[in-house]
């Protein structure tokens, strides 16, 4: 499909709209076209599902059911190979304010990867109705140049809209995120922002990206939870969960099978007014943070700082911070249980309220800071062109010989230290052996290097 065009069931009274069903056994590839199901009535939309091999949207195509009206948005699955948008979406859409349409599910299926390159993949609701739910599975999910995956709730009245957003749930082998790329649930409503989960079997990489539930209104923002085997967040990536109004910051759960890396980077849960989240790591090997932060803070008001729980075998920081803060509430507390932890002096670990209680902080490890015995090796090597010499008999010409130690023996108190040898000057090598205890010719010491 190129040039506009477009595949559409569509609305405008108490009537159904019809299902759009597509099955192709290659590729289904769209160039600036559309594929809908929409409601301008009371009747709902109809479902979009497509079945293909490789499914391709470029250059602003979409795939999408949308109520605007009373009736729901339908729901939008995809079951193929592979799925590849370039500047193009797949969306959902619940109805504007006064309306009641809901927005439909998305449920995306690849056997192989998804691919977001400038685009998304969007369920959201600007009326009393829920956005849809958003369920990704395949073994690599790559976003890349300002993508989204995102469940909005977004009414324009703030508290008189109730409308909940979806939640979003990956069920993936790895993921990539580069380029300011989003995976976000959020309400400027009553409604909730919905929770994101996101389970890895292998890697999970954030690179100037971020995974971020939020709330600027009375709702509260939703929880987000990772399971990987290893998370490295790079370049002011960041794992958050942010309330600005009067709702409540979400919780925050890390699980990783091996280890975590923030570089530049922070896990942060942020209220303005009421509790802040908590945030728990379980993480088997290390947790190294460089450069970077885990919060739990309250800006003002008298919510309660949320509380941090850490469980490696190893916790490096690198000029970074722990903290647990609070205005009016009570500071979090921060409980740290590792096998080792190593602090350089440019780290701290704090829990503070400006007005209430400061949280507690409990450290369980044999090393809570071992900075002052760090030493930074060297960098410079010794030059292999003197330690590799020519011997003293071959600098003067004479012929070489050999000589075994009896004695102690030893070695040179640095690699590039002396070594004694003896030369028995004016001797000849093939007169008799001297007498015991004799020694004919002249003794001269020599220092080979």
């Amino acid at each position: 499909m190129t040039g506009k065009s477009l595949i559409n069931t569509t609305t405008a009274t108490a009537g159904q709209a019809g299902a759009v069903t597509i099955t192709a056994t290659a590729t289904i590839a769209l160039d600036d076209s559309k594929i809908l199901s929409d409601t301008s009535g009371a009747g709902s939309a109809g479902s979009v599902t497509i079945e293909a091999r490789l499914l391709d949207l470029a250059t602003s195509s979409v795939v999408a059911s949308q109520a605007f009206g009373d009736g729901d948005a339908g729901s939008v699955t995809l079951n193929v190979g592979s799925l590849t948008l370039d500047a193009s979406e797949i969306t959902t859409s619940g109805s504007v304010f006064p309306r009641t349409g809901s927005g439909g599910n998305v449920n995306i299926t690849a056997a192989d990867s998804v691919l977001l390159d400038g685009s998304r993949i969007l369920s959201d609701t600007r009326g009393d109705g829920d956005s849809g739910d958003i369920t990704v599975s395949t073994p690599r999910l790559t976003l890349r140049n300002l993508s989204t995956i995102a469940a909005v709730s977004a009414g324009f009245l703030d508290n008189i809209v109730f409308g909940n957003a979806g939640t979003i749930t990956l069920d993936i082998g790895t993921l990539a995120m580069t380029g300011k790329s989003l995976i976000n649930t959020t309400t400027a409503t009553a409604g909730q922002a919905g929770a994101i989960s996101i389970t890895a079997t292998g890697s999970m990489a954030l690179d100037d990206s971020k995974v971020l539930s939020d709330s600027s209104s009375a709702g509260s923002a939703g929880s987000v939870t990772i399971v990987a085997r290893q998370l490295d967040l790079a370049a002011s990536s960041a794992v958050s969960t942010q309330a600005f109004d009067t709702g409540d910051a979400g919780n925050i759960l890390i699980i990783s099978g091996d280890r975590v890396s923030l570089i530049d980077s922070a896990v942060t849960t942020e209220a303005l007014n009421a509790d802040g989240g908590d945030i728990e790591f379980r993480v088997v090997n290390l947790l190294q943070l460089t450069n970077s932060s885990i919060t739990t803070s309250v800006g003002s008001g008298a919510g309660n700082g949320g509380n941090i729980t850490i469980d490696p075998i190893f916790i490096i920081l690198i000029n970074s911070e722990i903290s647990a803060n609070a205005f009016g509430g009570n500071g979090g507390n921060i409980d740290i249980t590792a096998g080792n932890l190593i602090a350089d002096a440019d780290s701290a670990i704090t829990a503070s309220s400006t007005l209430g209680v400061t949280g507690a902080i409990e450290i369980d490890s044999p090393d809570a800071d071992v900075s002052g015995g760090l030493i930074v090796f060297s960098a410079s090597f010794l030059d292999a062109s003197a330690q590799l010499a020519d011997r003293c008999a071959a600098r003067i010409g004479l012929a070489t010989s050999s000589l075994t130690g009896v004695g102690r023996g030893g070695l040179p108190l640095a690699p590039d230290g002396a070594i004694p040898i003896f030369y028995l000057a004016g001797a000849d090598s093939g007169g008799p052996a001297p007498a015991s205890g004799i020694i004919p010719g002249n003794l001269v010491l020599a220092c080979g290097q």
